[in-house]
């Protein structure tokens, strides 16, 4: 056996049990990297130590074996974060499609509703709240 495939197989052995890389501790260690990068501007070296304990915090996550406190924490990041991700997707599903489709919102629920480009004025209802209004495309 080859030394590399035997450092994975005893690192594989040695997560056994524990909880692991999630979202939560991927985006700790992206904002200890930034924080980093910010204490070497002078003046700054105070988040020098603000970005060591968040590493130390993240190793702490991975090797937790406390699985399912490790999972509420992820789950709670999740749902803070996913509203914003959602709007970050559809904004880019629009910028991406601005060609094809042209972006309005209902003027009764503000739903986000979409028209092919080029078809003239007409009459849209709403899927959300059966509104119905004219819109020119």
């Amino acid at each position: 056996m080859k030394f590399l495939e035997r450092l994975q197989l005893s690192l594989q052995k040695f997560m056994t049990g524990r909880h692991g890389l999630d979202h939560l501790s991927l985006a700790l260690t992206y904002a200890a990297l930034l924080l980093c990068l910010l204490s070497m501007i002078p003046g700054m070296s105070f988040l020098n130590f603000l970005s060591l304990a968040l590493l130390v915090y993240t190793a702490f996550r991975i090797l937790s074996r406390n699985r399912e406190k490790r999972i509420k924490e992820n789950v709670w990041f999740m749902n803070l974060v996913n509203p914003f991700l959602t709007r970050v997707r559809q904004a880019f599903n629009r910028f991406r499609n601005r060609k094809l489709y042209r972006y309005f919102d209902c003027p009764n629920c503000h739903q986000k509703l979409r028209v092919p480009r080029g078809v003239g004025h007409i009459t849209v209802t709403c899927k959300s709240c059966g509104h119905k209004f004219d819109q020119t495309a």
